[in-house]
C-alpha cells in the first residue's frame, strides 16, 4: 500500500524518466548524427551528435582534399537483441563526404526482438556522398532488420555498396540466423526513384536454391546515383569484363529508369566483392565526378 501511495505522487517528469530508465535495460538505442557544410572549397563536420556506443573518430581530408574522409567506431561487440542504431547524415550544398565504419556490422543472437539498423540520408544540391560500410555479418539465431532512406537534390552524387555475409563462416556458420530484412528508398527531389526490398529467412527459403544466391554465400549491393548519362558508363564497364572475365564470382549491372544504375553481385566471400566494388567505385569516381578514386586506409 505504501508502495501505491508513493507512485501515485510521481510528478509526470518523474515518470518519463522511470520509463526511459526501464526500457534502457532492455535495449540500447545509440544514434548517431552528422552534419557537413562545404568551406572554402572543403567539406567540414560542423554539427554532431553521438549517444554511446557509437561514435565518430577523428575526420581526415582524403587526397583530392575537397571530400571528407569520416569513420563511424563502435566501441559494443555488435548489435544485441533489441539494440536499435539510428544513423543520420545531412549533406549540406557542395559538402563532400566518404562515410564507413571501422569493422563488420557483427549481428548477435536474438531471442525476442532483434536488432534494427535506421539510416537517414540527405544531401542537399551538388553534395556527394559515398556510403560504404563494411559488410554486416549476422550470427547464427539473429534477425536484423535495416532500413535506408536517402534524399537526394540537384546535382547530387551517391554512392552505397552493402555487402552480406552468411555468418561466421570460418565457425561453420552458413545462413544459421532467422532473418535478414532490408529496405531501400531513394528519392529525387521529393520523388522516389529506387526501392529495394531484401528478405532473407533461411529456414524458410533456402538461400542456396537456384532462385537465390546458387552456390555462392556472399551478397552485395551497389547503388550510384547522380544525373549524369549511365548507359556509355555501364558499356564501358561491360567492355573490360569482357576483357577480364570475372571469377569466383557473378554480377550483374542495369540502369535504373532515371538518375544512376544499380550493380547486385554474388561470391564466395566478402574481399572478393569488396574488390569488384572498389574497381566500380575508381571508374565511377573518374568518369562521373572527374577524381581519382584515393586509397583508403582504416
Amino acid at each position: 500500500m505504501t508502495t501505491h501511495t508513493m507512485n501515485t505522487q510521481l510528478t509526470q517528469k518523474e515518470n518519463i524518466s522511470l520509463i526511459q530508465k526501464e526500457d534502457t535495460t532492455r535495449l540500447v538505442n545509440s544514434r548517431l548524427y552528422g552534419q557537413f557544410s562545404n568551406r572554402q572549397g572543403r567539406t567540414t563536420l560542423v554539427d554532431r551528435y553521438v549517444e554511446a556506443p557509437m561514435k565518430i573518430s577523428k575526420t581526415h581530408r582524403m587526397n583530392d582534399d575537397e571530400t571528407l574522409y569520416v569513420c563511424m567506431m563502435d566501441a559494443s561487440p555488435g548489435l544485441l537483441d533489441g539494440d536499435e542504431y539510428d544513423i543520420r547524415l545531412t549533406l549540406q550544398e557542395d559538402s563532400k563526404v566518404y562515410f564507413t565504419n571501422q569493422s563488420s556490422t557483427k549481428v548477435h543472437p536474438a531471442r525476442q526482438r532483434g536488432s534494427r539498423l535506421i539510416q537517414r540520408l540527405d544531401l542537399a544540391p551538388r553534395a556527394r556522398l559515398e556510403l560504404m560500410p563494411e559488410p554486416t555479418i549476422p550470427y547464427a539465431d539473429s534477425s536484423l532488420h535495416a532500413a535506408t532512406t536517402v534524399h537526394l537534390s540537384e546535382g547530387c552524387q551517391f554512392a552505397y555498396a552493402d555487402i552480406v555475409a552468411p555468418g561466421r563462416s570460418s565457425f561453420g556458420e552458413q545462413f544459421d540466423f532467422h532473418s535478414y530484412k532490408s529496405t531501400l528508398d531513394i528519392y529525387w527531389e521529393s520523388r522516389r526513384v529506387a526501392c529495394e526490398r531484401i528478405a532473407f529467412s533461411p529456414l524458410i527459403h533456402p538461400p542456396n536454391a537456384l532462385s537465390s544466391l546458387h552456390r555462392f554465400s556472399h551478397y552485395g549491393t551497389m547503388w550510384l546515383m547522380s544525373e549524369d548519362d549511365y548507359a556509355p558508363f555501364i558499356e564501358q564497364l561491360r567492355s573490360e569484363e569482357s576483357h577480364e572475365p570475372l571469377q569466383d564470382m557473378e554480377a550483374g549491372m542495369s540502369l535504373l529508369a532515371e538518375k544512376g544504375m544499380i550493380i547486385r553481385a554474388v561470391a564466395m566471400n566478402s574481399w572478393r566483392l569488396q574488390q569488384f566494388f572498389h574497381s566500380i567505385w575508381t571508374a565511377w569516381r573518374k568518369e562521373i565526378c572527374g577524381n581519382t578514386a584515393p586509397p583508403v586506409r582504416k
